[in-house]
C-alpha cells in the first residue's frame, strides 16, 4: 500500500511535532519550578524546601476515599472532628495557591505512611501577636549602647510607648559684641582724637509655661567704654534691666491675669565735667516698678511664605502700678533723678503700660521695639527703645539703636525739653541661642 506524501503532509506533521514539544515544555515547567513561598488565606510555606522538614499534618488535606489510617495514628486522631466513616477520612481539599505538585506529593506521602507522622498542627500554641514598639529616633541617634552590655529583654514593658519630656522651662539669648575704632595723626589738618569704643549687650530669656500658667523673664545687660588718645577709660551707656512677668490664661490663648515687676539699674560710677561729681553709682539709683492686677495680650504668628518672617506682639496694661525710685549713695544729688532734696527714695502710685513688639522680615532683617508708659497722674514717663538689625553673616550684623525718653520728672533741658536720646550705630559680632 502506497501513501502519497505532498509538501502539505509534511508541513501539517511538523507543525504538530512543535506544538506537541511546546506543550511537554510547559507542563515540565509547572512541575519542577516551584515558587520559593506561597501565601494562602490561613497558612504559609516557608522558603525552606517542606520535604526536607519533619512530617506534620496539619488537618487541612483530603485523602482517597480508598484509604485506611490506623486508628492509633496521629493524622486519624487529628481530624476525628471532621465528618468520617469508620475507616474513611475524607475532607475538603485545601489548595495551596498555584502548587498542585507540592500538594499532591504531600498528600501521598501522608497517606502512603500515616504511621512516620508523629506530630500535628494542634501540638503548636497560638503565638500571641504582640504589637511592635516604634523606635526612638532621637535616642538611637544621639544614645550608643556599648556592645558588651547584656540588655535583659524579659525585663522590658512590651506595652511601653515613648513618651518625649516636655520642657517647661525654655532658655534661649543673645550676645552681641561691637567695636569702633578711630585712629588720628597728631598732625591732622582738620584736628581731632583717636578713640576706641566698645559696645557689648547681653541679653538672655528664661520662659516658664505649664497649662494657663506664664512666668516670663527677661535679663539684659548693656555696657559701652569709651577709650580716647589722652584720657582714661570712661562708662558710656550702663544699663542692668530685668523684666519679669507672671500670667494665668484668662479668655484664651491670647489674654491673661497678669502681674510684672521691673528693676532698672546700673553697675560702674558715672561722672560728668569734674570728676568729682558722680551723675550715678552702683545701685544707685535703682528704679523698681511692679504692676498688679493687670492684663496681658499676647499674639504671635509665623507666614508660611517665608519661614523667617514672623512677628510677636505682647501689651501688658497695669491700671494699678507702684513705681519706686531708690539713691544709696550720698554723693549723687538726688534732684537728678526726680527724688525731692534731702531724701533718699520716691514712691509713686499710678497706671503702666509695657509692650514689646518683635518681627524677623527675613534671614537678614529683624526689627524690635520696647515701649513704656507710667503716670502717677500728675507726670508722665514714657520710654521707646528701638532696635534695626541687618545681619551680614551667621555672626556678624549692623546694628542701628534709638533709645528716646520723656520724663517730666527731671530737670528740664534748654533745648530738648523734657526729652532724652541716645543713638547707636554698630557693627560687630552678634550671636543668638
Amino acid at each position: 500500500m502506497f501513501f502519497y506524501i505532498s509538501k502539505n503532509n509534511i508541513l501539517i506533521t511538523f507543525l504538530l511535532c512543535v506544538l506537541l514539544s511546546f506543550s511537554y515544555a510547559k507542563a515540565q515547567d509547572n512541575v519542577d519550578i516551584v515558587p520559593d513561598s506561597v501565601i494562602t488565606t490561613n497558612t504559609v510555606i516557608p522558603t525552606i524546601n517542606p520535604y526536607l522538614l519533619t512530617p506534620m499534618f496539619d488537618g487541612k488535606f483530603s485523602f482517597d476515599s480508598t484509604i485506611t489510617l490506623p486508628k492509633d495514628s496521629i493524622v486519624r486522631k487529628t481530624i476525628l472532628d471532621l465528618p468520617q466513616k469508620d475507616s474513611i477520612l475524607s475532607t475538603n481539599i485545601y489548595v495551596l495557591g498555584k502548587t498542585p505538585f507540592r500538594e499532591k506529593a504531600y498528600r501521598k506521602f501522608i497517606s502512603e505512611n500515616p504511621d512516620k507522622i508523629k506530630h500535628s498542627h494542634k501540638e503548636i500554641n497560638e503565638i500571641e501577636q504582640v504589637e511592635k514598639i516604634k523606635p526612638n529616633l532621637l535616642e538611637s541617634i544621639f544614645k550608643v549602647e556599648p556592645e558588651d552590655i547584656e540588655i535583659d529583654k524579659s525585663m522590658i514593658d512590651e506595652n511601653a510607648r515613648y513618651t518625649p519630656k516636655i520642657r517647661y522651662w525654655i532658655v534661649s539669648g543673645s550676645n552681641s559684641l561691637k567695636i569702633t575704632q578711630t585712629e588720628i595723626s597728631d598732625n591732622w589738618s582738620s584736628g581731632g582724637s583717636s578713640n576706641f569704643n566698645l559696645l557689648s549687650i547681653q541679653n538672655m530669656n528664661i520662659n516658664y509655661k505649664k497649662n494657663k500658667i506664664k512666668f516670663n523673664n527677661f535679663i539684659e545687660w548693656k555696657l559701652s567704654l569709651n577709650k580716647s588718645k589722652d584720657e582714661k577709660i570712661k562708662v558710656g551707656e550702663d544699663l542692668f534691666r530685668t523684666y519679669s512677668d507672671f500670667g494665668i490664661r484668662a479668655f484664651n490663648d491670647k489674654w491673661y491675669y497678669s502681674s510684672n515687676l521691673e528693676i532698672k539699674t546700673q553697675l560702674f560710677a558715672h561722672s560728668k565735667g569734674n570728676p568729682k561729681e558722680y551723675t550715678s553709682n552702683f545701685f544707685s539709683p535703682t528704679q523698681i516698678n511692679m504692676g498688679i492686677f493687670g492684663m496681658k495680650y499676647e499674639n504671635q504668628k509665623k507666614f508660611n511664605s517665608n519661614r523667617y518672617k514672623k512677628y510677636k506682639l505682647t501689651i501688658d496694661v497695669s491700671p494699678l502700678t507702684v513705681q519706686s525710685k531708690w539713691i544709696f549713695d550720698d554723693d549723687i544729688k538726688p534732684t537728678r533723678h526726680g527724688i525731692d532734696e534731702g531724701k533718699k527714695h520716691k514712691i509713686d502710685l499710678g497706671s503702666s503700660i509695657n509692650s514689646k513688639y518683635e518681627m524677623t522680615v527675613n534671614r537678614q532683617l529683624s526689627f524690635s521695639s520696647r515701649f513704656k508708659f507710667f503716670t502717677n497722674y500728675e507726670r508722665v514717663l514714657i520710654e521707646s527703645e528701638n532696635n534695626i538689625n541687618f545681619a551680614l553673616t551667621q555672626y556678624f550684623s549692623v546694628r542701628l539703636f534709638i533709645y528716646a525718653i520723656f520724663d517730666d520728672s527731671k530737670k528740664k533741658d534748654d533745648d530738648l525739653g523734657f526729652f532724652q536720646l541716645n543713638q547707636v550705630l554698630s557693627f560687630g559680632f552678634d550671636y543668638k541661642w
